[in-house]
């Protein structure tokens, strides 16, 4: 796609990557990426949330990947772009507290079991 981005243009380059803690997290899974591509970046600054780190964008302290899902938040001197590439997806978990039995917590997780398992076939 004409406005996508190689990722082998930001060979060299400041990555900003979030979040700090705990770890591992996404900021591992984007090493991973670029690692896969055989991409190092310049230099690794770390944000502990994707907003911090969309601040740092803007006033110029390097680039950062995000899941699309962040693209909708606009702000003053940011550029969201896909990267051509494989796109890897990312793995989710669902957590709650062991001895939280409620009935929203169980239907919940009842709800997320059924979508996985349409998800996987």
């Amino acid at each position: 796609a004409e406005n996508s981005v190689a990722l082998d243009c930001l060979r060299d380059q400041t990555l900003i990557l979030y979040p700090r803690r705990p770890r591992p997290s996404f900021a591992d899974h984007v090493l991973g990426i670029l690692e896969g591509e055989g991409i190092a970046p310049a230099e690794q600054v770390y944000a502990q949330d994707y907003q911090t780190a969309i601040s740092l964008v803007a006033v110029g302290v390097g680039y950062c990947m995000v899941p699309e899902s962040v693209s909708a938040i606009r702000r003053a001197g940011v550029m969201y772009k896909p990267y051509r590439g494989a796109n890897p997806g990312t793995g989710l978990s669902v957590n709650a507290r062991i001895d939280n039995r409620s009935p929203h917590v169980m239907h919940f997780f009842q709800l997320v079991e059924s979508f996985t398992h349409r998800a996987a076939v």
